[in-house]
Formats: structure tokens, sequence, C-alpha cells
């Protein structure tokens, strides 16, 4: 369809629904520019294909665009102001200011990242379909209709998608705890993540959402922490502390730590019992390349 805005307000509604459309905006490859644009009734804008880099100015606080699929909602009495304006494709439905708190009610707020289901798409073909035929008798009313199960079916899929999203993060966070209290074990991670439920590639692709370092390098640092307290704070050996770290072998263990702390683990024992602040470069990530 091409951009089109389509006013239902003086439209005849046979039904008494509580939430009727005053507009729609059907708005593909849209850019507007607001100028201290003071709203007065309530919009919910459903935007997507949106570039990153939009900057607006919401009642005088500054909002970043994700470049995310978007279900905005701007109440009356918003002023907007466009900093930098950016295209995208949006569907906009308005509200008499009078339908506020019903709205409310519903626990509808906007929603940053939503996803745009099948079921979505349905529902927005169906409203398209209907505003070909917008004064035909009941068409007003499953527009209506039709506006609220789109925004209620985004809401469902957002906050499940929410729940789903923590559940993943618990798990990923209770693999890094497991991992970080069997430090002198060897360790399968392709058996460990799969207990999780996770496949090989799945467990990366989360992890990094929460982690900068990745397993080997995080399983590595936790292992040297230990080692380095042990040093310090315990009478054991290197052999030892190797064997209670995990470590794959004591010229193993001599090598990385050499090339962490430019130090051999004894001298790094005697520096740090005689309270000698060791300045240690930060190493690269290719150095903590190790097979777990």
């Amino acid at each position: 369809m091409e951009k089109h805005t389509y006013n239902l307000e003086k439209l005849k509604r046979l039904l008494n629904f509580p939430f009727r459309l005053k507009e729609i905006g059907w708005m593909p490859e849209h850019v507007y520019i607001h100028r201290q644009t003071l709203i007065n009734r309530i919009f919910v804008c459903l935007t997507f294909n949106f570039k990153a880099g939009g900057i607006s100015e919401v009642n005088g606080r500054l909002v970043h665009s994700s470049g995310k699929d978007h279900l905005g909602i701007i109440w009356p009495g918003t002023v907007l102001q466009t900093i930098q304006a950016r295209e995208h494709d949006e569907i906009f439905f308005t509200y008499d200011a009078s339908c506020a708190e019903a709205f409310r009610n519903l626990g509808l707020n906007s929603m940053d990242g939503i996803r745009i289901t099948k079921s979505v798409e349905n529902i927005i073909e169906e409203i398209r379909l209907e505003l070909k035929h917008l004064y035909r008798p009941g068409t007003a009313d499953r527009l209506d209709q039709l506006a609220i199960r789109l925004f209620t079916e985004l809401l469902i899929e957002f906050r499940a998608g929410a729940e789903e999203r923590h559940r993943i993060n618990l798990k990923i966070h209770d693999i890094a705890s497991w991992l970080a209290s069997h430090l002198h074990e060897k360790i399968n991670l392709t058996a460990l993540v799969k207990e999780y439920g996770f496949s090989r590639r799945t467990f990366y692709r989360e992890w990094g959402k929460l982690y900068q370092l990745s397993p080997v390098r995080f399983l590595l640092e936790q292992r040297m922490k230990l080692a380095e307290e042990l040093l310090i704070r315990s009478e054991c050996s290197v052999g030892e502390i190797v064997e209670q770290c995990g470590f794959v072998s004591s010229i193993y263990f001599y090598q990385r730590f050499r090339m962490k702390h430019r130090c051999s683990p004894l001298q790094y024992r005697r520096r740090g019992r005689t309270g000698f602040t060791l300045q240690v470069p930060v190493p690269s990530e290719s150095i903590f390349q190790e097979k777990i």
C-alpha cells in the first residue's frame, strides 16, 4: 500500500468498543521531522525496518533509536523534537486522550526489540484489507478490535521473549558458575553445554551476549586468579598449584603465567609477599587460546 492516513473519527460504529480509533497511518519509507511538536492524542506507533542512528528529544530528554523493531506509545502532553531523522516503515494508530487510563490498564508500554511474528503479520494484513473497504458498515468496528489485537499480540510475544531471554541468561550464568567451581577438573565443554540444553554454536552465541571473554579465556582467567591467590596465601608447591587449578601441565602453566606476568610463579610469590606491586602489561587475546 502507498503512504496514506485514514480518518476513522466520524465513521459510524455498531459496537460500543472502548478503544475507538481516530486515525490509522500507513507509512512505508517514512521520515518525519518534529519541531517542538505537542502531542494531544495517544499515538501508538509500530516502526520496523528502522535504520539506527535516529535521535529525538522527548520532553527534553535525548532518545537514541536502537534500530530494532519498536512499538512506541506517545502520551498526550508529550513534546517531540527531531535531532536526527532516520527512514523507517511505520503504522500508527491514534486515540482520543480520554482513552489514556484504559490504555494504561491494558499494561501496554513502549517496547523495543519486538518480534514481527507470523501472527503479527497476519493481523497487519487483516488491517490492510479492511482499510480497502473503510466505509462499509462494521469496518471501523473491526479495525478498532484488530488494532488492540495487534498490540496485545506484540505485548504477549515481547513478554514471552523477555522470560525466555531471562531463562537462557540464567543457564549461561549457571554454566559460568560451574566452570569457576570445577577448575581442577578436565572439562568437556561440549558435553557440559549439552546438559544445559545448548548446542555448541548456540552456547557460544548466548555466552557472547553476557561475557566479553570467551569461555576458554574465562576458564583460564579463573584458573590464573586461583593460582595467583595460592602462590601468595598458601605454602603449596607450584606443582600442587598446577594440579589444584586444573592446568594441563607445569610447562603449560609456566608458559601462560610468564606471558601474563612477565615473571616466574616463584618470583611472583616472593614479590607478592614483600608487598612489591607488579606492573603487568595487558596480554592479547591470542595468548589465552587453550583447549579445555
